[in-house]
């Protein structure tokens, strides 16, 4: 959809929601930590916080954009 100049008016964009479950970070490195929280731009503490839950299944962020979940892909976590 564009505007009366021919502008792209804002549109929708893929984004995923980026989960975990807890007790498969209980043997993540620190450096994989340290890169996850930097790659969903949040503070380690945060995350750490987020991933020491008695819960089966956490959310980590959403509307994480496709190319940041690619990165985390490559991470193998």
């Amino acid at each position: 959809m564009f505007d009366r100049s021919g502008l792209v008016l804002p549109s929708s964009m893929p984004a995923k929601a980026v989960w975990a479950i807890p007790e498969d970070f209980k043997r993540a490195s620190p450096d994989t930590l340290h890169a996850l929280a930097g790659l969903l731009e949040m503070p380690r503490s945060e995350l750490l916080k987020k991933l020491d839950s008695d819960r089966n299944f956490v959310y980590l962020k959403c509307q994480v954009e496709m190319e940041t979940v690619y990165k985390i892909e490559k991470l193998g976590i």
